[in-house]
């Protein structure tokens, strides 16, 4: 599962990159629906912070939590950082994106594959390519057009 790691790795590297070529004045451009680099990256975090809860639950052999509706889990992880700062955001998500790295490194080979829930295919292993491809695929292309949208 090294791969999976280094692939996460890499896709938030992109992401740290493409956010050190913005501007302050960037940072509140909407970038999807009411969203702004701020939210993303709230969201992120969010995203984040579940997945190490997932994998302390599943590393104590207990059941994790569920997410419930996506949509209702991304407003509330948005809202609860809306009156922070930009900075304190950012290095929020710096903090605990790394540590989910360091959390799925440090994972038995067992547990990737350990179903999260009763009834329900969700493991470990499919979680981390979520994220990935969310990285990659979604929120990586939506920073870098807000690059090339005006002058950075």
């Amino acid at each position: 599962m090294n791969k999976l790691v280094d692939d996460l790795t890499q896709a938030r590297k992109s992401i740290i990159d493409a956010v050190s070529k913005l501007t302050s004045n960037k940072q509140n451009v909407q970038l999807a629906g009411d969203w702004n680099l701020k939210d993303l990256i709230a969201h992120l975090t969010g995203w984040a912070d579940y997945q190490i809860e997932i994998i302390k639950a599943i590393r104590s052999n207990s059941t994790p939590p569920e997410p419930g509706r996506i949509d209702d889990f991304n407003q509330k992880s948005t809202a609860a950082r809306k009156k922070t700062s930009w900075k304190k955001v950012y290095d929020e998500w710096l903090k605990a994106s790394q540590e989910l790295i360091e959390e799925y490194d440090s994972l038995r080979d067992a547990l990737w594959g350990k179903p999260l829930w009763k009834n329900k295919k969700t493991t470990l292993e499919k979680l981390i390519k979520i994220e990935i491809r969310h990285y990659q695929k979604t929120h990586l292309p939506q920073i870098e057009k807000l690059l090339k949208s005006a002058e950075v």
